[in-house]
């Protein structure tokens, strides 16, 4: 109905629907919903997470090639203390300065140097 006559709620519709279908532990639902909304980027991390599905999580950023996925994982690797992982996560995500931030804490600093260095 949403999608033939109240279009401008249909972001809304999705998201509402997603999370009835994440309620219900039918993750696959939800996260065909939350794409359709355009907040899978934050939504599918923190539901499969939530439900301590780390495998699905991982395999679902793998499949979708986003950076913002990418980044998000590259910062919970970083939290948990899998440095070496959220280094690759980071550099997927073509993020310099998370990957400056996380050598030059590891004392690093040629490493964090060549980086910026190939940024300028």
């Amino acid at each position: 109905m949403a999608d033939k006559f109240d279009r401008i709620n249909l972001n809304n519709t999705y998201y509402s629907a997603a999370k009835y279908y994440e309620a219900s532990n039918n993750f696959e639902k939800a996260i065909e919903l939350y794409e359709k909304a355009g907040t899978h980027t934050k939504e599918v991390p923190r539901m499969l997470l939530e439900a301590q599905k780390l495998t699905e999580l991982e395999e679902y950023v793998e499949k979708k090639k986003e950076k913002d996925l990418y980044l998000w994982l590259g910062q919970y690797k970083e939290s948990i203390g899998q440095l070496d992982d959220a280094v690759g996560y980071y550099q997927l995500a073509a993020s310099s300065s998370n990957l400056v931030r996380l050598h030059l804490s590891q004392g690093q600093l040629d490493a964090a140097r060549k980086i910026c260095n190939a940024d300028s």
